[in-house]
C-alpha cells in the first residue's frame, strides 16, 4: 500500500536534505511516521513545501520518497495553475492513498483539485488541524478595537488583517471539505462541523501520538516538586491563544497571591516579527495590573523543556478562545498536571469537569480566577485531579499503538472501496 502525505511543513527527519533548521513542533506526525515504518506493506512517501527556489527537490531520505512543492502558493490568492505541481507528484508517486495534514492552507486546495482531474479524489483523505473558517468569528474576542486596527509599523499588518487571511483562507477550507470523502478528526467538533458542509462524508478518529516523553512516567508531575502558585501557558502569541483574558484573571488575584507567576512557553508576542496591536494590549495589561515580575516568556522549547515546564507548574492553563483538541492539553493530561482549559471546540470532552481539570467559559476571567484559586488555595484539589488525570488520560487517549492500528485501518478501509481500473 503506497501512501503520499502531503504536510504543512518538512519533518525534522529531512530538514538535512533541505538544508533547513529543525523545527520543535508538528512532533505528532514524525512520531506517527516511525512508528508505521515498522510495519511492513505500506510505503509513506512525503510532499513537503518549500520556500527556497534553490532548495527544491524530489529525492529519497530514510527509504522514503520525497517530492517539493512551492511553499510560497500558501502566501498567494488561489489560482488554478497550483494543482499543476501535484498533477504532476501524483503522476510520479501513483499512491494508493492521499493523506494531507490539515486544511488551512492553499496547497491543500490545490492536491484535491489535482486528484480529481486524475480521478483519485476519492482517495483523499484530510487530517483535521486548525478550522481556520470558524477562527475569525472567535480570533480576537476580549480584544478592544483601537488594538484590532492597530498597524505594525514595519510590516503594516494588523489583527483585522490576520482576522480578513482567516476568512479567504476559511472559504478555500469550506472548499476543500466540501470535495472530499474521507477527513480523519480528533472528536466531535471537527468532525460535526466537516458533516454540517458535507454530509457524505466519512469521518474517522484519531489522537495525536503525544512525543515519546509525555509517556514516560518518570516525567509524571508531584506536587511536593512544583512551584507553588505557578501557571504554565504553553503558547500565546496571537490573541486566540487567549492570554489577555489569563491575565486578567490573575490580576484579580494578585492580591491574594503576590508572588504568583505565569510561565509562557512558544515564540514570545514580544518578538520583533510577531509585534502587532496584541502586543501592545498585553504590555498595557502588564503594567496596568502590574505584573512585571509577574509574567516571564520563555520563548520556544524542546520536548524535554516543555515537560519541565509543565512539572514545574502549579497549574495549566489553556485559554483559547477557539481550539481543535489541542496537543498541550493531552500532554499536561498525561504528565498528570492540575489543568485548566477554556470550554471551546474541540477541547471540550478531552476531559472530565472536576474530576482531572476544570473547564470555565472562554471569555470569562471571573470563573478562571476562582479555579486558579481553588487549586492554589487547597494542596489537596491539585492532588486529587493530577491522580484522576494520570488515571483516565492512558485510559481515554489513545495509545501510540492504538492509534497506529487505527491509522492502518483506515488506509484498508479507504482502499477496499477504492480500486485502480
Amino acid at each position: 500500500m503506497k501512501v503520499l502525505w502531503v504536510c504543512h511543513t518538512v519533518l525534522n527527519d529531512f530538514s538535512d536534505e533541505f538544508g533547513i533548521p529543525k523545527k520543535p513542533f508538528s512532533g505528532w506526525i514524525e512520531t506517527l511516521w516511525r512508528s508505521l515504518k515498522k510495519r511492513t506493506g505500506l510505503q509513506v512517501s512525503f510532499a513537503f513545501p518549500i520556500f527556497d527556489e534553490f532548495r527544491m527537490k524530489n529525492g529519497e531520505c530514510e527509504d522514503s520518497r520525497y517530492y517539493s512543492f512551492h511553499a510560497n502558493m500558501n502566501n498567494r490568492k488561489y489560482d488554478p495553475s497550483m494543482m499543476q505541481e501535484f498533477v504532476d507528484i501524483l503522476r510520479k508517486e501513483k499512491p494508493d492513498i492521499i493523506h494531507i495534514w490539515g486544511t488551512e492552507f492553499n496547497h491543500t486546495r490545490a492536491m484535491i483539485d489535482a486528484a480529481h482531474k486524475l480521478k483519485l479524489h476519492n482517495r483523499v483523505v484530510i487530517r483535521m488541524q486548525g478550522l481556520v473558517s470558524r477562527y475569525a468569528t472567535d480570533y480576537a474576542k476580549g480584544v478592544p478595537c483601537d488594538y484590532i486596527t492597530m498597524k505594525n509599523e514595519e510590516t503594516k499588518q494588523s489583527i483585522q488583517d490576520d482576522i480578513n487571511e482567516y476568512i479567504v483562507r476559511g472559504n478555500e477550507e469550506v472548499y476543500s471539505l466540501k470535495r472530499v470523502s474521507y477527513i480523519v478528526g480528533r472528536g466531535d467538533w471537527d468532525c460535526f462541523y466537516a458533516r454540517q458542509l458535507n454530509p457524505t462524508v466519512k469521518c474517522y478518529s484519531l489522537d495525536n501520538i503525544l512525543r515519546p516523553a509525555f509517556y514516560r512516567k518518570e516525567n509524571q508531575w508531584n506536587y511536593e516538586e512544583c512551584q507553588q502558585r505557578s501557571i504554565f501557558v504553553a503558547q500565546a502569541h496571537y490573541p486566540m491563544k487567549g492570554l489577555h483574558i489569563l491575565l486578567k484573571a490573575v490580576a484579580m488575584i494578585r492580591n491574594r497571591y503576590p508572588d504568583i507567576k505565569i510561565y509562557v512557553g512558544g515564540v514570545s508576542p514580544f518578538s520583533y516579527a510577531h509585534r502587532t496591536g496584541y502586543t501592545k494590549l498585553l504590555d498595557d495589561q502588564i503594567k496596568k495590573y502590574n505584573l512585571n515580575d509577574n509574567v516571564c516568556f520563555l520563548g520556544t522549547l524542546t520536548p524535554q523543556e516543555m515537560v519541565s515546564s509543565y512539572r514545574k507548574a502549579n497549574i495549566f492553563v489553556c485559554p483559547s478562545l477557539l481550539d481543535n483538541r489541542a496537543n498541550c492539553i493531552m500532554e499536561a493530561l498525561m504528565l498528570g498536571v492540575p489543568t485548566i482549559a477554556s470550554f471551546v471546540g474541540g477541547d471540550i470532552g478531552a476531559y472530565t469537569h472536576g474530576m482531572d481539570g476544570f473547564y470555565y467559559p472562554a471569555e470569562d476571567e471571573w470563573m478562571l480566577s476562582g479555579y486558579i484559586d481553588k487549586v492554589f488555595s487547597d494542596p489537596q484539589v491539585a492532588i486529587d485531579l493530577s491522580n484522576n488525570a494520570k488515571r483516565d488520560a492512558r485510559k481515554n487517549f489513545d495509545s501510540p499503538e492504538c492509534t497506529v492500528n487505527k491509522t492502518i485501518t483506515m488506509y484498508r478501509d479507504i482502499m477496499q472501496h477504492n480500486k485502480y481500473e
